[in-house]
């Protein structure tokens, strides 16, 4: 019981602690009936105080896609601050597949390991 304690403590308070980057999202689409997402504009706040460094991709299920590029925004996000990034996915879109509308963003820290994520809305 003592070794495990620590570690399910160390979980807990991962689990109950904020995702350190804020994201809010804004897509942008292409295809009446068939919709696919071309590039997202981020809004990205850093809310820790350490620079983080976010490579994006999307999730529609359980696994997630191939990163995205980040068409314009600063490599690494400086401590308690803000900033703007439009990533495009890989291959130019990300298709949405038969009336599909729930697709998230996530965003992945490498120091310090972390993922934050955000839905993409899409509105039909």
């Amino acid at each position: 019981m003592a070794l495990v304690t620590p570690a399910l403590l160390c979980a807990c308070v991962a689990a109950a602690s904020p995702p350190p980057l804020r994201i809010a999202l804004t897509p942008h689409l292409t295809g009446r009936s068939h919709h696919s997402v071309t590039s997202v504009t981020v809004r990205a706040a850093n809310a820790t105080g350490t620079a983080l460094t976010p490579h994006f991709a999307s999730r529609l299920g359980q696994g997630a896609s191939d990163w995205w590029t980040i068409a314009s925004g600063p490599a690494t996000l400086t401590p308690h601050s803000t900033t703007v990034y439009v990533v495009r996915p890989a291959g130019g879109h990300r298709a949405l597949r038969g009336g599909q509308r729930r697709m998230y963003l996530i965003a992945v820290t490498g120091t310090p390991m972390t993922i934050s994520t955000a839905r993409i809305e899409v509105i039909a």
